[in-house]
């Protein structure tokens, strides 16, 4: 047929070409070999993850794995790497790769008090935010405790503080005198399980964020170095490797 022409079978460095990939893991980032075919060296071009990179994929199928191989390779070409982990998936990882850690509630806690009212109200359990004459209870005692205890430039009260407001308030908002006590309880109630997050310590503890700050500093300055930033259920929780 002379229309036709031959079909020829891709060599690895063919296929290496159409795709981009480096031809020398020393050059870029060794991702791992394709599956199936023609064995080729997935070999990604450092330049290719100057911004953003997405790994995606169904459960179980390796996003995590795949991740941590990046940070390996990054690390490999001496630059920082610093995770955002909200499953606390890579700490053996950080600490295989002799990172250094800065957890809240351990290394440093922030005062409630530095939150903003609408901050606060997000804490809380969701089925408290659905009851408006709750989020109302919370929201008077948050913001009557940033008048009252207004100290040295800056509102200071703990959860506590917030609690001892709750009985006064909840009997003021309800709607019936009867509703009072099941109203308080249930504010009560359920504020209190905010003293689970160990970032609030005490409350009265303030950071040193330029100290912390100098972590970040001297860990982007260092080759080779990797942190963590670990989040927690709703709330910020930092941890650093």
């Amino acid at each position: 047929d002379l229309h036709s022409s031959p079909t020829l079978r891709s060599t690895d460095l063919d296929i290496l070409r159409v795709l981009g990939l480096e031809k020398k893991d020393d050059d870029g980032l060794y991702i791992g070999e394709t599956v199936g075919g023609i064995k080729t060296q997935v070999i990604l071009k450092r330049e290719a993850i100057q911004r953003h990179l997405f790994i995606g994929g169904t459960t179980g199928s390796g996003k995590s794995y795949a991740m941590g191989v990046v940070a390996e390779e990054i690390i490999k070409h001496k630059v920082p790497v610093i995770f955002i982990d909200t499953q606390d998936e890579y700490s053996k990882f950080v600490n295989k790769q002799g990172g250094k850690v800065v957890e809240p509630g351990e290394n440093f806690t922030i005062r409630i008090s530095s939150l903003t009212e609408s901050e606060f109200i997000d804490l809380l359990p969701d089925a408290m935010k659905q009851s408006a004459v709750q989020c109302d209870v919370v929201a008077k005692a948050f913001g009557d405790l940033q008048v009252e205890l207004f100290r040295e430039g800056i509102a200071q009260f703990t959860l506590d503080d917030i609690l001892k407001k709750i009985p006064d308030i909840a009997h003021n908002l309800s709607a019936k005198k009867g509703d009072a006590p099941r109203l308080e309880d249930n504010v009560i109630r359920r504020i209190s399980t905010l003293k689970s997050y160990k970032i609030f310590g005490s409350g009265y503890e303030v950071a040193d964020w330029k100290e912390l700050l100098m972590v970040i500093e001297n860990l982007l300055k260092k080759p080779n170095q990797i942190g963590i930033l670990f989040l927690k259920t709703s709330f910020l929780h930092l941890k650093w490797n």
